[in-house]
């Protein structure tokens, strides 16, 4: 999945650092308060990302439904942005039930990386990729301003696994190419040698 490949920009990470850090709770009375408004908060929480994930769907699945030129690259790239929507949305419940403080965190930073990797797509196999990704880039804006604007302060999280958290869907992004890569590379080969097989049988 070459398309996916692109790693998100440490400008935009740091652009997340410096809003959550800036709209989160210090002290450890307030902390403790806000833990259960701002992380224990499901909606809240699952929000950024159902939302991004919706946009995305809406743009990408028309192209299932008309003639692209690339049938397997549009049916690859969704099945792919599905497979990785999944495992964000994996990593956000276990915050929730492990570390509720960095829920929120986790949200956003899935949902931001979200749109990242999966926006671009090759001409080919989406139609009106180049819209599709100043729609997504708009939404990572959005979500940004979401961030800055919300009305409760954030749970407070310690340096160390803010970095974590941050990092964690650049890891998983890189890790679920790897594999899908190497899946459909396995498949289209065995797929190949059959059809090579097929044909030399019918020669003879």
């Amino acid at each position: 999945m070459p398309a996916t490949n692109a790693a998100c920009p440490i400008p935009l990470k740091a652009l997340l650092i410096f809003v959550y850090r800036m709209h989160s709770y210090e002290h450890l009375e307030s902390q403790q308060q806000g833990t259960a408004e701002a992380g224990g908060s499901v909606v809240t929480v699952f929000t950024p990302l159902i939302v991004v994930i919706s946009i995305w769907l809406a743009m990408f699945i028309p192209s299932l439904l008309t003639q692209t030129r690339c049938r397997i690259g549009t049916i690859l790239h969704i099945l792919f942005g599905i497979y990785l929507a999944a495992v964000y949305w994996t990593l956000i419940c276990v915050t929730l039930s492990y570390a509720k403080n960095t829920a929120f965190l986790a949200g956003i930073t899935a949902a931001i990386h979200f749109a990242w990797f999966c926006a671009p797509a090759h001409p080919d196999t989406i139609h009106g990729s180049h819209s599709i990704r100043h729609i997504m880039v708009t939404a990572l804006a959005l979500i940004i301003y979401y961030t800055f604007s919300h009305k409760q302060m954030f749970p407070h999280v310690r340096d160390a696994v803010f970095i974590f958290v941050i990092w964690a869907p650049e890891i998983i992004n890189i890790t679920l190419n790897c594999l899908f890569a190497t899946t459909v590379g396995v498949f289209m080969s065995y797929f190949k040698s059959s059809d090579t097989k097929h044909a030399i049988t019918k020669e003879e």
